[in-house]
């Protein structure tokens, strides 16, 4: 007697061929935030460090001016409670993008080294709910990383860091079509003295914890390094090398540098011209319409 289970119908080409889920950084004011608010299509920009798109026209949700004004409620603005108010909003992004609804050709979420702190704060309550984690002896544990470990072991709560990262990171992967996630740097770049490797940086400036880091760039679809060439045109870089964290799921990115943005001599203004990164949708795939038929 059979146990039936239908397998997937093989792909006959790609679902997409842009990214996702593309990842920028870069440092302080180089035009992250003004670039992505020129994307071709519908932009939502989720502001998650406090009045970080007053310069720029757009559609922006802060969430920390939301909060003080009340739009998530009297609790939620006397407790400041901007980390409640951010997973609220994934959530209402999330069910309407799976009803078919979503709100923007884009969401952006500007910037995700703001939401850090986050994370942690969640981290702690979901350890809290575990019986350990009611324990009296956590009781005055303030952050989740404190848990001490046995031997030369790291605190066992990165654990529920690493699972709460992940969470997030799906929820914000799953609020709209594409998504775009702005980070900073943690110190200033060096450029290397060789026009080769011009734009590289340390890996270790991404303004993000080290395993968050690492879980940021293999969720993400594409991982792009944002900074201003010598003439102050804004270059996109997915070339990976031994000191640039960089890199794409995307054959027309992959190993590639990308003049984004020119400088208009007259106005000043950086025109920016994104069709290099996301080329028109391709035909919808055709799938097999049979499953395949499980064995017996």
């Amino acid at each position: 007697m059979s146990d039936p289970f239908p397998l997937p119908a093989p792909r006959t080409m790609p679902l997409s061929r842009n990214p996702q889920t593309l990842t920028l950084y870069g440092t302080e004011h180089v035009g992250k935030t003004d670039s992505v608010m020129r994307l071709p299509g519908k932009v939502l920009n989720v502001m998650l460090q406090r009045k970080g798109g007053d310069h720029l026209a757009g559609w922006f949700m802060d969430l920390h001016e939301m909060v003080d004004k009340g739009d998530f409620g009297d609790e939620a603005r006397t407790k400041q409670s901007y980390d409640e108010a951010f997973y609220r909003t994934l959530e209402w992004l999330g069910n309407e993008n799976a009803a078919g609804r979503p709100v923007a050709d884009f969401i952006v979420y500007d910037r995700i080294d703001r939401m850090e702190d986050w994370v942690f704060k969640r981290a702690l309550k979901t350890f809290r709910t575990t019986v350990i984690g009611r324990s009296e002896k956590f009781n005055d544990l303030l952050r989740v990383t404190d848990i001490p470990g046995q031997g030369n072991q790291g605190s066992p709560g990165w654990n529920f860091v690493r699972e709460e990262m992940h969470r997030t990171v799906w929820g914000m992967q799953r609020s709209g079509p594409r998504v775009v996630l702005i980070c900073g740097m943690r110190d200033k770049f060096a450029f290397s003295a060789t026009p080769k490797t011009m734009g590289d940086a340390a890996p270790n400036d991404l303004d993000l914890t080290g395993s968050l880091r690492k879980l940021i760039c293999n969720d993400s679809s594409s991982f792009g390094f944002m900074y201003r060439n010598h003439d102050s045109d804004l270059m996109l870089n997915f070339r990976t090398s031994e000191t640039t964290v960089c890199g794409t799921y995307c054959a027309h990115l992959r190993g590639k540098e990308f003049t984004l943005g020119k400088v208009d001599k007259k106005t000043g203004d950086t025109v920016c011209d994104w069709s290099q990164i996301y080329l028109p949708d391709a035909p919808p795939a055709v799938l097999q319409t049979q499953s395949t038929k499980t064995a017996p």
